[in-house]
């Protein structure tokens, strides 16, 4: 059944995504990639136990530059640029992760990652005092940093976390940047002043433009983000390491109480559901009737990588749980819009018949683990999700990613994974499942929500034929839960939105035919006075944003060649003489033919169908004038929802 009032709710969420909460009203988990802003106390406070503060005072018995190049050298000297990172993690993911080692913080994308500004070894640094190497190792000294005048490291504690991991990095300019050292300690181990030595670091090899294999890991195992630093990794080395770290610390443990019911942002009202709108559009006005009342937006995630966004609402008394994903507006997402090209939904099984976008899918990875981490908090852990209502939305972009994360949790909900991927098997469990015919991967692990539904609006396709299939066939009842895994699937368009009808389907030399297809059903609306909304499989006609078929028979009836042969047939049938009926064909094709009246015709000779040509026609006419791009905006929805709530179609509309 389709909402009117929920869908224009959750379009104001949608919107409002674009607007990200003001500072001042939020704690923020200041992560390198991945920010996370907690919205209310309450949640902050179910999530956590506690904040941790690290003030850095000095670094001593400092070494020189560990790999210096001639080219390094020259930009930055021939002397460790120093900052800090810190990281709390739990121990479990202290093993295992060898795999995860990263180079530097371009592959990080853990939440609870900080970083500190950077102490520049140049003559001007007083605070800076560079290590001498003296005369064949005799008289030298160490270097030191006086770090004072840096700003304190703060870090929300996740409750999973014990560990906290610490690494000295040395900036690089023209590679990557080098670790000097580093340390674990135990949280509660942590407090007041405290002197430790640096004991590992990442192992390196020169040449071959290999990257260094330590540093910090970063990893999301078991549902909260982690970091483990160099000195838990398998192949880190003690020798050589140099270096004594001196730091104010405090960890401060959240109280019993689960904090304030209203948290900083309040609940009900204008803004209490997180109606916020760049461009003054008023859909508080909108949403006057009373559907999810005490819904409360509880945290903001952002990775600053692929720009990634999403808000997340919750509804204590319905137990519903809301995700809003942000669509396109920085220059990074016009990358992830224009990358078109399709990769495999489940990663790393190459027989799959499953293409998704690419950029889609990237941008969607980089949040996911974190997300359903969130949302599993949320609804008071992993195992009470089965008692909860799960509605995911966005716009645009936003719309795109709602589609591929329902396909994903729909199919079982689990915090310790990200989007799927088929694991490596042994050689005995591929001979096992060769001889049963039973394809990798194919059990599905997870738990399933009470309910599951997407709305988007002005949402892009998705992926092939193939995918949008298996999406389409959760929408049935599944005989396992007794009921479908997607309980609805509405696919609001606002008019001529240009972005709804791509991307399109092509059929290129280079990289072959790139199908795409839309998922769910259609509800477009117009916001013309006194018309409600159109839906698919309820009102009359085809649905106007599928591609339909691009190629058909020349010969079809209707299209130039079936109607001449139509006509030559006809006129052959008749018992007139042979030369009648020779004039009566002639005539009958001259007379169909002078009456080409559009290009579209003269494309059915080719066999394109004369549909689809027109629905191309009309993209193209909607770009040209601009209203393709304008019905894609939040004003023109703003409007249209307008219309429709106050219209004939307001209301519920049912979809059987």
């Amino acid at each position: 059944m389709f909402h009117t009032i929920l869908s224009t709710l959750l379009a104001s969420l949608s919107f409002s995504t674009y607007v990200p909460p003001p500072s001042k009203s939020s704690y923020t988990s200041n992560g390198n990639k991945l920010k996370v802003s907690y919205l209310t106390q309450e949640f902050l406070k179910q999530t956590h136990k506690g904040v941790l503060t690290i003030t850095p005072l000095s670094i001593t018995s400092l070494p020189s530059k560990i790999n210096p190049t001639m080219i390094e050298s020259t930009l930055t000297n021939s002397f460790p640029d120093v900052y800090i990172l810190a990281s709390t993690f739990p121990k479990s993911s202290s093993t295992g992760l060898s795999k995860k080692v990263n180079s530097g913080l371009k592959d990080m994308t853990v939440d609870t990652l900080c970083r500190s500004s950077t102490i520049w070894s140049n003559s001007k640094n007083t605070t800076y005092t560079r290590p001498e190497g003296g005369i064949l190792g005799v008289g030298g000294k160490d270097g030191s940093v006086d770090m004072r005048g840096v700003s304190p490291l703060v870090m929300y504690v996740s409750k999973g976390d014990e560990l906290l991991g610490v690494s000295v990095m040395d900036e690089e300019v023209s590679k990557d940047d080098e670790c000097v050292g580093s340390f674990v300690v135990g949280i509660e181990e942590v407090k007041g002043r405290m002197k430790v030595k640096l004991g590992t670091r990442g192992e390196r090899k020169v040449g071959g433009g290999q990257k260094i294999a330590g540093a910090v890991v970063g990893g999301m195992a078991g549902g909260p983000a982690g970091a483990v630093v160099g000195g838990v990794v398998a192949g880190m080395i003690e020798e050589g390491v140099k270096g004594e770290v001196e730091f104010e610390s405090n960890f401060a443990k959240f109280g019993r109480e689960r904090g304030g019911g209203e948290g900083k942002n309040g609940k009900n009202g204008k803004g209490g559901k997180g109606m916020r709108s760049a461009v003054g559009c008023d859909w508080g006005g909108l949403c006057e009737e009373k559907v999810l009342e005490d819904l409360e937006q509880i945290c903001y995630l952002e990775n600053f990588v692929t720009g990634c966004t999403a808000g997340l609402y919750r509804s204590s008394e319905s137990k519903t749980v809301v995700v809003a994903f942000r669509g396109t507006c920085e220059p990074k997402d016009l990358i992830v819009d224009g990358n078109v090209l399709q990769t495999d939904w489940v990663e790393g099984f190459k027989e799959s018949e499953e293409k998704v976008h690419t950029g889609f899918r990237t941008s969607l990875e980089s949040v996911c683990m974190k997300l359903k981490w969130l949302i599993g908090e949320a609804c008071g852990g992993e195992k009470e999700i089965e008692g909860w209502n799960l509605k995911i939305t966005g716009h645009s972009l936003g719309g795109a990613l709602a589609i591929l994360f329902c396909r994903d949790v729909a199919e079982g909900f689990d915090c310790g994974r990200g989007l799927p991927q088929y694991s490596e098997e042994s050689a005995l469990s591929k001979l096992g499942n060769f001889l049963t015919n039973k394809k990798q991967g194919d059990k599905k692990r997870g738990r399933h929500f009470k309910t599951c539904e997407v709305y988007t609006f002005g949402s892009p396709r998705v992926g092939n034929g193939a995918f949008c299939d298996s999406f389409d066939s959760l929408l049935l009842k599944d005989s396992k839960l007794g009921r479908p895994k997607i309980s609805a699937a509405w696919r609001v368009v606002n008019n001529k939105d240009v972005v709804a009808r791509l991307p399109r389907t092509v059929d290129g030399l280079i990289f072959g035919k790139i199908g795409y297809e839309h998922v769910g059903r259609t509800v477009l609306i117009s916001g013309e006075e006194g018309e409600g909304a159109w839906i698919e499989g309820v009102s009359e006609g085809a649905c106007p944003v599928r591609d339909g078929v691009i190629f058909s028979s020349p010969l079809t009836t209707g299209n130039v060649l079936g109607d001449v042969v139509s006509i030559v047939a006809r006129s052959a049938s008749t018992s007139e003489k042979i030369t009648d009926k020779l004039n009566s064909a002639i005539d009958g094709v001259t007379g169909r033919v002078n009456n080409i009246n559009s290009v579209m015709e003269l494309a059915s000779l080719v066999g394109i169908d004369v549909g689809y040509a027109e629905r191309e026609a009309r993209i193209m006419e909607s770009l040209v004038k601009g209203e393709g791009l304008a019905d894609h905006m939040e004003p023109e929805y703003w409007r249209a929802f307008g219309g429709v709530v106050g219209g004939e179609g307001s209301g519920d509309e049912s979809s059987e």
